[in-house]
């Protein structure tokens, strides 16, 4: 996966500060983490659900995060905080982080005691559904590799088994 540098990350930050877009914020073991909302015209048609991560070699070079607004608001955290876990937690070079990343969101959703079992189930599908469209939307696409496109096959298996 790209790794951004500090310059790339405060820019991506500027552009989303200068856009207006929303921001919020999730704690996750004992820290706090901000992510903006994109409106839906500024994601990909082909992945309306769309989140964003941009960080460097080490969480000090600095984070941004970003999820589609077409998530539901009741459940945009999970994919910020997939890509938190992945990318601060996990590690960018770890082979099997995006599944692992995947299991510990499905736990952090199961637990969620504000969220009907319907909740749970459409957000399983909704994130299937995500890594299915995201594997078509990255193939063929120079700034990916077999590396990554294998990462999101296995999450894609881990939402696949939960449903």
């Amino acid at each position: 996966m790209k790794t951004y540098s500090k310059s790339e990350i405060a820019s991506n930050d500027q552009w989303h500060r200068v856009q207006g877009h929303k921001k919020e914020s999730v704690a996750y073991c004992g820290e706090t983490f901000d992510y903006y909302i994109l409106p839906a015209d500024k994601c990909p048609p082909a992945l309306p659900t769309a989140v964003q991560r941009v960080t460097g070699e080490s969480p000090e070079d600095g984070t941004v995060f970003a999820v589609s607004e077409n998530v539901r608001e009741n459940v945009r955290q999970y994919p910020v905080l997939h890509e938190i876990i992945e990318f601060t937690e996990i590690g960018i070079d770890q082979q099997g982080r995006c599944a692992q990343a995947s299991c510990k969101e499905l736990e952090l959703l199961n637990r969620d005691t504000t969220l009907t079992p319907k909740d749970v189930q459409d957000y399983i599908v909704m994130r299937r559904d995500f890594f299915r469209d995201l594997i078509k939307f990255v193939t063929g696409n120079d700034d990916y590799t077999e590396d990554d496109i294998t990462e999101f096959r296995a999450s894609l298996a881990v939402f696949e088994g939960a449903i």
